[in-house]
């Protein structure tokens, strides 16, 4: 009996050993996955950290282009006024200039016309004087 209990208890030995080292086996394996997921996830979490910090340069970045696109468009508005107000001012002299030149055209024509007919009254007093020294 006592060698029957014996075996019994070695067979049961032999037993829980051979569980004892699968159950090592599988804990050694779940721990093994478990340190490569923690890894994994401080690794994600790191990445996430990361993209957080992006997402909010960027967002910086967007909330500032408005104002800086307004203050470009109101400096190249302010550039395209001026440049305005400068052709006007131009236009508006060389108007001047063309009335100006109008007015002496205008004179010109008027001096001519007044010159051309003192030539005629000149020129019908010489036919008349010519007329007088040769009928004479």
């Amino acid at each position: 009996m006592l060698r029957s209990t014996n075996a019994s208890l070695t067979a049961q030995v032999h037993t829980l050993t051979t569980r004892l080292e699968a159950s090592d086996a599988e804990h050694v394996l779940i721990t093994s996955s478990l340190i490569q997921l923690k890894l994994a996830n401080q690794s994600l979490t790191d990445a996430n950290e990361s993209l957080k910090m992006q997402v909010a340069e960027l967002q910086s970045i967007v909330e500032s282009q408005p104002a800086e696109v307004e203050g470009r468009l109101r400096q190249e508005m302010d550039r395209i006024m001026q440049r305005n107000i400068e052709v006007q001012n131009e236009n508006r002299a060389l108007e001047e200039g063309v009335e100006e030149m109008e007015r002496e055209l205008v004179k010109a024509k008027v001096e001519w016309a007044e010159m051309s007919g003192e030539v005629e009254g000149m020129r019908k007093k010489w036919g008349a004087i010519s007329a007088l020294m040769n009928g004479k």
